[in-house]
């Protein structure tokens, strides 16, 4: 039968069928476009990855933030995870990634987290233990060519294999950041490093960024506590006074960088991105991630967007006190109502379809706003703020520190789509929606703000209520914040179930509107 005679009530009944078609069109551009490995994505400096950090003395509430997007491939599912306190035995030790063994601490502190599972193998995440010391993932880097090769990463098949950053191990035996930092410190000195990046070590006090050079080269410097920093997969830090109070390096950095030719005196003080750095002339796209957060945060002070990203500055004092929903915010954005909006607020496409790397992307795994604060019990003042998949089709859950299990479908699913997992069903709400983005988009984006604006609501009187009990028991504070923490998650996850089948069916009456309009429809005509 010709399709040109077939009536348009049956040709409706196809309509699903080419929905499916387009959907797993979509699905399959974004799996082909952005499938690239662990491996690759920490080791190559892909633009994967965005993480913003934020002082107390720059937030609302004087909370040290920190936020960060896991955008590698999509594939990995998202776990919520619990690790409780381990009273070790002597002589138990702790085997670092490379194989070398150190001494067992007395205690593993317990911690909360994400876990982040392929189909063979699982990396740990971000995380906040017990004394409210947090980890930040980080973003890969761009290393200049002749940095790479006169201090190569310390890889399996190097003489000496490096480590990888040992994130577990200071949430493990970190009471304080620089607890966590002295660790980082003489661990990196003593075996080097198998990995690059940047990544950040927080308390309620203080936030500590770290950048990887090359196997045997890094710098730390404190986040100032009025100012916030932006990082991409660019060599963000610039100028670093070794020994000074608010910064670390590898002990022979700078003599090193002049010895290699990476770094002439005579240019100025030593700076780290221009003698380590990928060096461009021109921003590209996925470097104008830092122009978009500054230009949110500090307009006043905001560069140009093309501004070659070692121009801008590493710290800046935000014009606005930020919130963490100022965070969730920016970690949604697509350059909404800037020159650099290019579907005109979604009117023209699709926001992740398009030649700009935005801040929100469609292969986010999950985004996190750690929130911490000085005033409050570890277990209370310790909120992990997560969203599975991406950020804009999801919704950020409060975990407290203080959790003590997380619900099956928050630590289910693999790098296969799993009909028992909650990573999967928001995974699948995005897929949906990037296939009518500007259709649906809204829909979904006001069942989540309700949530999360009646999360943000609840937040003062739960906790005050988990403060009351934590006086009485600790215990009792600890189940309490376990049971809501937990209730709200389900509570998310089955609103993303009835989500899913009410957008597989607004996709359906999409797609029959597009076969209506399109330049087949007349051929319901009886033949003449």
């Amino acid at each position: 039968m010709n399709i040109t005679t077939i009536p348009i009530a049956d040709r409706r009944k196809n309509g699903f069928l080419i929905f499916l078609v387009s959907v797993a069109a979509t699905a399959a551009a974004f799996l082909n476009s952005s499938a690239w490995s662990e491996e690759s994505c920490r080791r190559n400096g892909r633009p994967e990855c965005t993480m913003i950090l934020a002082g107390k003395q720059a937030t609302v509430d004087g909370s040290v933030l920190m936020s960060y997007s896991n955008d590698w491939d999509g594939k990995g599912a998202s776990h919520v995870i619990f690790v409780p306190r381990v009273q070790n035995k002597p002589g138990d030790v702790s085997r670092l990634s490379n194989g070398a063994e150190i001494p067992q601490a007395d205690i593993s502190y317990s911690y909360i987290g994400n876990e982040l599972f392929w189909t063979d193998h699982s990396t740990f995440e971000n995380g906040i233990n017990e004394h409210q010391v947090a980890i930040c993932f980080g973003t890969a880097v761009q290393v200049s060519p002749k940095a790479e090769e006169v201090d190569p990463l310390l890889g399996e098949k190097a003489k000496k294999p490096g480590i990888l950053i040992p994130w577990r191990l200071v949430l493990e035996r970190a009471k304080t950041a620089k607890e966590g930092v002295d660790l980082v410190e003489r661990l990196f000195n003593q075996y080097g490093l198998a990995e690059d990046g940047s990544f950040a070590i927080a308390d309620p006090n203080e936030i500590w960024v770290f950048q990887i050079g090359g196997g045997h080269h890094w710098a730390a410097m404190r986040v100032p506590d009025n100012c916030y920093v932006i990082y991409d997969n660019t060599f963000r830090m610039g100028e670093v006074e070794c020994g000074a109070a608010a910064s670390r390096c590898s002990p022979d950095l700078v003599q090193f960088s002049i010895k290699n030719k990476l770094y002439d005196p005579a240019s100025g003080p030593f700076s780290f991105k221009k003698a380590w750095g990928r060096v461009y002339t021109k921003t590209p796209p996925a470097d104008r991630r830092i122009w978009r957060v500054q230009s949110v945060l500090s307009p006043r002070s905001s560069l140009p967007p093309d501004t070659p990203y070692f121009e801008f500055p590493l710290f800046l004092e935000p014009e606005n006190k930020i919130s963490k929903d100022t965070l969730m915010s920016i970690m949604r954005d697509h350059y909404e109502g800037s020159p650099l909006d290019l579907t005109n607020n979604y009117q023209t496409g699709n926001p992740h379809f398009t030649a700009e790397r935005t801040l929100c992307v469609t292969r986010t795994q999950y985004s996190v706003v750690t929130q911490l604060r000085s005033w409050l019990p570890a277990e209370i003042g310790g909120v992990y703020w997560l969203a599975l998949a991406n950020p804009d089709i999801s919704v950020y859950v409060p975990w407290y520190q203080g959790i003590t299990e997380t619900p099956p479908p928050f630590r289910s699913g693999m790098g296969r789509s799993d009909q028992e997992s909650a990573y999967w069903a928001f995974k699948r709400i995005g897929v949906l929606v990037n296939a009518f983005y500007g259709d649906l988009i809204t829909q979904v984006r006001s069942t989540w703000r309700s949530f999360e604006n009646d999360a943000s609501a609840q937040q003062e009187s739960v906790e005050k209520t988990a403060l009351e009990l934590f006086r009485k028991d600790p215990a009792l504070a600890r189940s309490y914040l376990t049971t809501y923490s937990n209730a709200l998650a389900l509570h998310a996850y089955q609103t993303a179930q009835t989500m899913i089948q009410d957008l597989e069916t607004r996709c359906v009456e999409l797609q029959n509107r597009q076969i209506e309009k399109s330049s087949w429809v007349g051929w319901a005509k009886d033949p003449e």
